[in-house]
C-alpha cells in the first residue's frame, strides 16, 4: 500500500497546536499576567489571582478552565490563551481566582484522542499502569481545588450547535443556565457516563465528588474551528462573571427556573461484532425514527431501535483502530420531575 503524505491542513494545525502549546507554558511560567498574580500548580496547570487578593498557596480557588483533556479536540487550547492574553492586555480583569489547565498534551502532539485509554474515564482510578493514568494523578490535586469548573471538550462528529454535558447535580444545572440558558444540555444520573470506564471517570464526576460544581460544553467538531474557538471564549466568559457574581453573594438561578433544553439517554447501543459501517454523514443532535437504517452490519441494514436525537456516533475509520465500546446513543426529553431520580434509562412516571 502506498504511503500517504501529510496533507497541508495536518501541517498546519500541527504548527498551530505546538504554537499555541508554547503560548500556553510561557503564560504559566510568568510571574504576572496583567496584575494578576500567577500561582504555578505543574507544568501545565497554573491559577491566577486577582491583584487584591491575599490567596495561600494551594487553597481552593474560584473557577478552573480545562482543555485537551481528550488530545485532538484543540479548540479549548486557543480559548484558555485567549482569555489570559485579555488578562494581560488589561480587557478582562479577573474578579476572582481563575485556574487554566491542559489535560493529555502528549495526546494532543500525537493526533490522537488519548494515549493508552481515554483520560475522561480515568479520573479518580487507582491504576498507574497508563501514560493517561499517570496524566490524571498529576491533574487531580488542582482538580479538588476547584469550586467551579467547565471543561472544554469538541465532538468527533459534526453537531448543529455547542451543548453541555455533565452527570447530574441540581448546582451543575444551574450553572450552565446561568452561563448559557439557550443551550442544550445532556445530563445522566443513576450510573457513570460510560460503563467502560473502569473505575474511572469523567472530569465533572470527579470534580463533584471533591464538592465542585463542574460541567463540560462540547463546541463543534474538533479542529481550530474559529466558531468553535468563539463559541469556547463566550462561555468562559459569561462563567467568569457568574462565577463572580456568586463568589460575591448573588444565588444561582433555582432548577425549575432553568429554560436549557434538557435531553438525557434513551438508549446506548454497544458496538456490535461484525463488519458495521454508519452511513456517511451522521452528525450530533440528528432525529432518528425507529427502524431508520443508519449503517450495515455484515452487510445487512443496521436500523435505529429507537427514536429520538443521535449523539456520538462512532465510525471506525480503518481496521486497525480498537473497536470501541459503543455504536451511538439515542437522547429523549426527561420532564424536569425525573432529574437525579433513580437510572435515567428508565424513565420515571
Amino acid at each position: 500500500m502506498a504511503t500517504i503524505a501529510p496533507t497541508a491542513g495536518v501541517d498546519a494545525a500541527r504548527s498551530r497546536l505546538d504554537a499555541e502549546i508554547a503560548t500556553f507554558e510561557r503564560f504559566a511560567a510568568s510571574s504576572r499576567i496583567g496584575r494578576a498574580r500567577v500561582e504555578r500548580v505543574e507544568r501545565f496547570g497554573f491559577v491566577i489571582h486577582p491583584p487584591h487578593a491575599s490567596a495561600t498557596q494551594g487553597e481552593r480557588f474560584d473557577l478552573l478552565f480545562i482543555a485537551l483533556t481528550h488530545g485532538n479536540e484543540y479548540a479549548g487550547l486557543p480559548v484558555l490563551n485567549a482569555l489570559c492574553r485579555y488578562v494581560d492586555a488589561g480587557v478582562l480583569a479577573p474578579p476572582s481566582s481563575i485556574g487554566f489547565l491542559l489535560g493529555n498534551v502528549d495526546a494532543a502532539r500525537q493526533g490522537t484522542r488519548f494515549v493508552e485509554r481515554d483520560l475522561n474515564r480515568t479520573f479518580g482510578r487507582a491504576g498507574r499502569d497508563t501514560a493517561d493514568d499517570r496524566r490524571a494523578r498529576e491533574m487531580e490535586p488542582m482538580m479538588m481545588r476547584a469550586r467551579f469548573c467547565v471543561d472544554l471538550h469538541q465532538t468527533i462528529e459534526p453537531s448543529e450547535a455547542p451543548f453541555f454535558v455533565f452527570n447530574y447535580e441540581p448546582a451543575s444545572l444551574q450553572l450552565a443556565h446561568a452561563i448559557a440558558p439557550d443551550t442544550p444540555v445532556v445530563t445522566h444520573w443513576g450510573r457513570p457516563f460510560s460503563a467502560a470506564s473502569a473505575g474511572g471517570c469523567t472530569s465533572d464526576e470527579f470534580i463533584q465528588r471533591a464538592d465542585g460544581v463542574a460541567l463540560s460544553i462540547e463546541l463543534g467538531q474538533k479542529g481550530f474551528g474559529l466558531y468553535q474557538i468563539a463559541a469556547g471564549v463566550r462561555v468562559c466568559l459569561d462563567a467568569i462573571t457568574t462565577v463572580s457574581e456568586f463568589v460575591h453573594g448573588a444565588s444561582l438561578p433555582p432548577v425549575d427556573a432553568c429554560t436549557n433544553p434538557i435531553y438525557t439517554w434513551a438508549h446506548i447501543v454497544p458496538y456490535p461484532d461484525g463488519a458495521v459501517r454508519l452511513d456517511a454523514g451522521l452528525r450530533n443532535f440528528q432525529p432518528i425514527r425507529a427502524g431508520e437504517r443508519l449503517g450495515t452490519r455484515d452487510g445487512a441494514p443496521l436500523v435505529a431501535g429507537t427514536s429520538g436525537l443521535l449523539l456520538f456516533p462512532k465510525y471506525r475509520r480503518s481496521e486497525s483502530e480498537p473497536k470501541p465500546a459503543e455504536l451511538y446513543r439515542v437522547l429523549r426529553q426527561p420532564a424536569l420531575s425525573e432529574l437525579g431520580k433513580g437510572d435515567c434509562l428508565i424513565p420515571q412516571s
